[in-house]
């Protein structure tokens, strides 16, 4: 006959996954050479702001970080990747959205 040598109660804490509450729009701007920049923000995650890392990157390469951006525009389409982690979690999944800006 099996018995139980000892029965212990344990709290797991668990954390909905890192994602972003919304998906960025495309941004329409109006070409400004004599100004090739603009600040952008990130959309927003399911995380305090203290608690995330924001890294932007421009066709692969990083270009800033941090929730705001200024980002360098060129006529035309410009595309960004944020990355964002999460700095509570260990081993936190990455999330990541495309941010595109078209200047006309």
């Amino acid at each position: 006959e099996d018995q139980n040598l000892a029965e212990h109660t344990f709290k797991v804490l668990t954390i909905e996954p890192l994602a972003f509450k919304t998906t960025p729009d495309v941004i329409q701007m109006e070409w400004n050479p004599s100004n090739p920049k603009t600040i952008v923000e990130a959309p927003s995650v399911n995380r305090e702001p203290g608690m995330t890392k924001y890294i932007w990157l421009q066709n692969g390469r990083v270009i800033g970080e941090g929730i705001r951006q200024e980002v360098p525009l060129s006529e035309g389409e410009n595309r960004f990747t944020i990355q964002v982690t999460d700095l509570s979690v260990t081993q936190s999944k990455m999330v990541e959205a495309e941010l595109i800006i078209i200047t006309e």
